[in-house]
């Protein structure tokens, strides 16, 4: 019984009412910096959603015209950098004889990475400002897959392609040749 009343005794002592108050206040800005962080987490990666699914709309506009053929389209999703550097034909070249296989079939791409970034550079070449790296699944029918890699840049405020490279398996190439009416040999002969 002495314990307890010397239990009572402390705790009506001045100095315990502030250890209270410090924790209570403790706990309420604990909550605050929780809720800040999950507030400016969502954002983040909202907007980071939302950039990769401007990301992939150009890229899958690329892979759509590029399926039609229609380079003057294809064209205009490239950033100003980018045109300045390739050659009038580029693209032209791209939908030639078994190069046209990267495209013949196209249903989809999938983005499995994606990374955006600020680049600043002395190379006036290289991409500037804000970019995205990615890498991705190209699927065609048939069930073919390919890869899918690209370096985007926004160019006052829209996503450009800077850089662009597309592979698929030997067996779509096949597939491809067969389609042309070449059987025999690899398609790249």
């Amino acid at each position: 019984m002495t314990e307890e009343l010397e239990a009572i005794e402390q705790e009506s002592k001045p100095g315990n009412w502030k250890r209270v108050v410090l924790i209570v206040v403790g706990i309420l800005i604990l909550m605050s910096c929780c809720t800040a962080a999950v507030f400016f987490g969502a954002k983040m990666f909202t907007g980071v959603v939302q950039e990769g699914t401007a990301v992939g709309e150009v890229l899958q506009d690329f892979m759509v015209y590029m399926e039609r053929k229609d380079t003057t389209q294809a064209e205009k999703l490239f950033s100003s950098r980018a045109l300045r550097q390739m050659g009038e034909n580029d693209l032209d070249e791209m939908l030639e004889g078994f190069n046209y296989a990267l495209f013949d079939g196209f249903l989809n791409l999938e983005i499995s990475q994606l990374n955006i970034k600020k680049a600043v550079n002395s190379n006036p070449n290289l991409p500037q400002g804000t970019i995205a790296e990615i890498t991705g699944v190209v699927n065609y029918e048939k069930g073919y897959k390919g890869k899918i890699e690209a370096v985007l840049e926004k160019e006052n405020g829209i996503w450009k392609i800077h850089m662009i490279n597309v592979t698929v398996s030997p067996e779509k190439f096949e597939d491809f040749s067969e389609k042309l009416g070449r059987v025999e040999g690899p398609p790249y002969s």
